[in-house]
């Protein structure tokens, strides 16, 4: 009887090994696709807090830029990177290279320049 219940206790703790195994290696193999989406969130969330200090009238703010968001090319009031396409409230625009560095708190400032309205730092 001892020996019965070790057989199967045994073979069910094999079970569930592969099982587990299987379950990381399914996991690994996402692993770039969910962190992409990950990442695609918070520059997300950085755009839609960037968008309500803009509506809400605030000259100058300071926002966490997120990792990634260097990169971005800037036209007018677009932004494109590797996470998508994101667009500022209408009429603003913001300087080239302004996102850099990214990573880290910065201080943002918003000035009518030539007839429109630019972010700075």
């Amino acid at each position: 009887m001892k020996l019965q219940i070790s057989f199967e206790l045994l073979l069910y703790m094999a079970i569930a090994g592969i099982a587990l195994l299987f379950g990381v290696v399914m996991l690994a193999s996402k692993w770039p696709d969910i962190s992409l989406s990950v990442d695609s969130l918070g520059f997300y969330s950085f755009i839609n807090s960037l968008n309500e200090e803009l509506s809400s009238g605030a000259s100058s703010f300071s926002l966490y830029v997120p990792k990634g968001a260097c990169n971005s090319t800037i036209s007018g009031n677009k932004i494109q990177n590797t996470y998508g396409t994101y667009y500022l409230t209408s009429g603003i625009s913001m300087q080239q290279g302004i996102l850099c560095p990214d990573g880290r708190s910065a201080n943002f400032t918003v000035s009518y320049v030539s007839g429109s309205w630019v972010i700075g730092r």
